[in-house]
């Protein structure tokens, strides 16, 4: 796989080239869909091929779906710095040696052809960026991959309880006593001190149970900068399933000055923004200038919630302003809904 990479990558060609994975060929012949029961990961590819190779080779792992059966496409872009070769023997091949496809082989290019590489390299327009898009923890700056698993917490009333008629003759006592002992007590309610409604206050942590935080990772792995670096992944409305940004958070319930200081803190300009769009969740994650090989943790979080148990996938493209073909990515959350028992008195307001 890294020669046929390395071949198609030196190879002289007018557009992108593809390798599928999944297909089986038939000469003479239409090719067989076969399919595949695992997708290579394309961050790990990428760390195959470009640990061992003198430049980047830019190319990317697309899981598709075609005639009902999953395969892989490997998109290796058109413009390469060529020649590409290992720095060290891996396997059979030799450290190196620049292979080039011509037709349906792969050889090693002749010095005439390396050499014709290098005086083109001169000709051809600069380098493009090479933007690798991942889950990331800002908080301990930690990449997390391109599947995590994330959990929601869906609250549930607590059953009533039966009790007996001398039992409850004791609680309405009880409720008695309590009543008069609220009645006698001074009240002090200032601005800044409202009584919060118990019902509000549910209803604001039944919501928040259900969100968790996931925040993301982005490097430029190529040799130039990457110019305003705009990333928009999208994922269907489903039943049950919410997103949202830190300005889009469920409103705390009114408490005074709590509530105040909650509305204060929200951001003015956030890097990352959820919009529904029709049947449509879009989340944008604005990443700015990126340096080559410099990785960067977004500052702020998506928050994504359901109350069923399901695989949120992230799909869509990451833009920048020297990037001449958007890069495809997609990301996977699966989400555990735990149901957990609660009373309305866990929500009275202290």
């Amino acid at each position: 796989l890294v020669k046929d990479i390395l071949a198609f990558a030196n190879a002289w060609k007018t557009t992108d080239a593809y390798i599928l994975i999944g297909v089986e060929e038939k000469p003479g012949d239409k090719a067989k869909v076969v399919g595949v029961t695992d997708h290579l990961d394309d961050a790990d590819l990428q760390q195959v091929v470009n640990s061992k190779t003198n430049n980047p080779v830019r190319f990317a792992y697309i899981p598709m779906t075609f005639e009902g059966k999953s395969i892989g496409v490997i998109r290796i872009d058109q413009n390469q710095d060529r020649p590409l070769y290992l720095t060290k023997d891996f396997g059979s091949l030799k450290k190196g040696a620049v292979k080039i496809r011509r037709g349906s082989s792969t050889m090693d290019a002749h010095p005439d052809e390396v050499a014709d590489m290098g005086a083109a390299r001169v000709e051809e327009s600069p380098p493009v960026p090479i933007i690798q898009f991942e889950f990331g923890d800002p908080s301990i700056r930690e990449r997390l991959g391109r599947s995590i698993q994330t959990k929601s917490v869906v609250l549930v009333d607590r059953p009533p309880v039966n009790i007996n008629a001398a039992d409850l003759r004791v609680l309405r006592q009880f409720e008695s006593v309590s009543k008069i002992a609220k009645a006698i007590r001074p009240v002090s309610i200032s601005p800044l001190n409202r009584p919060v409604d118990p019902k509000e206050l549910r209803g604001y942590r039944e919501k928040m149970a259900l969100l968790s935080p996931v925040g993301f990772w982005v490097k430029n792995s190529g040799q130039t900068c990457a110019n305003g670096v705009r990333i928009e992944v999208s994922t269907p409305v489903s039943e049950g399933l919410i997103l949202h940004d830190e300005c889009s958070l469920p409103s705390m319930p009114d408490s005074g000055i709590w509530a105040i200081a909650h509305k204060v803190t929200r951001p003015v300009n956030p890097d990352v923004v959820v919009r529904q769009h029709g049947n449509v969740w879009t989340v944008t994650i604005y990443a700015g200038r990126l340096q080559p090989q410099a990785p960067v943790w977004i500052e702020y979080v998506l928050y994504v919630g359901s109350s069923l148990s399901r695989t949120v996938s992230l799909e869509g493209s990451i833009y920048a302003d020297n990037l001449p073909v958007p890069q495809e990515v997609k990301l996977l959350i699966e989400v555990e809904a735990e149901r957990k028992v609660y009373h309305e008195s866990d929500f009275k307001a202290s």
